[in-house]
Formats: C-alpha cells, structure tokens, sequence
C-alpha cells in the first residue's frame, strides 16, 4: 500500500499561480504540497500591494514571478511553467491574463495538464 502511495506521490507536480497567498489559504496549500511531489505557488503581485489590498501574506515558500500589467492585462514569463518539472499548471481563469491564452494554445507542444482556477469575486470589488 505504501508503494502505491509513494506511486501516486511521484506523479503529481504542479506550479500554481495566484495574484497572492492569503493567510487562509495556507493550510490548503500546506495539505496540498504534502501529497506532491513538487508543488510550487508563484504570485504576481508584490507583498506591499498584497497588504495594502488587506491581505496578510506569509511569504514561505512562495515565488514571486515578474509580471507586466498594463490596464488589467497581465503577461509573466510562460517558460517558467513549461520546464519538465510541471506536469499539472493551475492557471487563473481571468480573460485578460493573456498568458494563460498563450500555455493554453500551446497545450499540444509543452503538453501539460492544465486547471482554470477562479474564485468568482474580484478581490477590489469585494472589498469596495
């Protein structure tokens, strides 16, 4: 049983992306990453923008990920989710994050699994 176990460890690495890691999501991704092999968080937005928007961010284990954004349009560097060291990405399902457009037409050639994730509220509007 425990070779299964370790079987079905090995085969999940995954690189997420969030706009930050708020402290009530940390135990999630604690639990998360435990049952990976490799389990990566990157953020987009810098630790000040995160705390003035009201959110305390632990800082462990995440990595901040260069990022252009021009009017709500988001690009960050592709490549650092096409090594080999991702089979699972867990994307932002927001329509002006063009790089998620880009991993997703080019899911034939870098063939990674790929999970829309959306929360359903816009952070600004939901603390206006």
């Amino acid at each position: 049983m425990d070779e299964i176990k370790n079987k079905m460890k090995s085969k999940k690495r995954i690189a997420l992306i969030q706009p930050t890691v708020p402290h009530y999501r940390e135990e999630f991704y604690s639990l998360l990453k435990d049952k990976c092999e490799c389990f990566d968080i990157y953020i987009y937005n810098s630790a000040e923008e995160s705390k003035k928007d009201g959110f305390s961010v632990n800082g462990n284990n995440l990595k901040y990920i260069a990022n252009w954004n021009f009017h709500n349009i988001l690009m960050y560097n592709p490549f650092v989710f096409t090594s080999q060291k991702y089979d699972t990405l867990v994307l932002m399902l927001h329509f002006a994050h063009v790089t998620t457009w880009l991993l997703l037409l080019t899911k034939f050639l870098h063939r990674k699994k790929i999970v829309l994730w959306g929360q359903g509220i816009s952070v600004k509007r939901y603390l206006k």
